[in-house]
């Protein structure tokens, strides 16, 4: 019996979670193609110029959004392929990244997503939330020796929900 009402517990853990799973990033879910993300993303256009199909961990990118705003941040919006031509990841990055746009992105998603696992490092900071088919993670890093800084807002589709 208390297996059966621990079991029931976890699936109605699971299934809260799930609900807020965004499955992509706005309009745009995991495994359409580029022609379905333009379709259910407006403002997403092929690259060009100076944002021109770029890798981002290794793999390009030749849609996005040159600039997006969100609260009171600029972004510029990547969306990633696999080599099937199915959405795969989205990248956000901001060309004024700093602490201040840190928290205030973090605070943003905590009111969406709750709280985020996080963790402290010398080179920043990063905020984590993790649903069954997404991972939202907010990375700003910081090298002072070469005072650069820069942060990134992703969506990634986890391994196992790519089977």
């Amino acid at each position: 019996m208390r297996a059966l009402v621990l079991s029931l517990y976890v699936v109605l853990v699971l299934a809260a979670f799930a609900a807020d799973d965004p499955g992509g990033w706005t309009g745009a879910k995991w495994g359409m193609t580029v022609n379905q993300v333009r379709a259910a993303v407006p403002d997403a256009q092929i690259l060009t110029g100076p944002e021109a199909p770029r890798k981002i961990e290794g793999i390009l990118s030749p849609l996005g959004i040159p600039t997006l705003q969100i609260g009171p941040i600029a972004w510029s919006v990547f969306f990633l392929f696999d080599p099937a031509g199915k959405l795969t990841a989205v990248y956000l990055n901001t060309p004024t990244p700093g602490t201040a746009a840190f928290m205030a992105t973090d605070l943003l998603l905590t009111e969406r997503y709750g709280r985020p696992a996080e963790q402290k490092t010398d080179a920043g900071r990063t905020s984590q939330w993790s649903f069954p088919t997404t991972v939202l993670q907010l990375r700003y890093t910081v090298i002072p020796a070469i005072r650069s800084e820069d942060l990134w807002l992703s969506y990634t589709r986890p391994a196992a929900a790519r089977l």
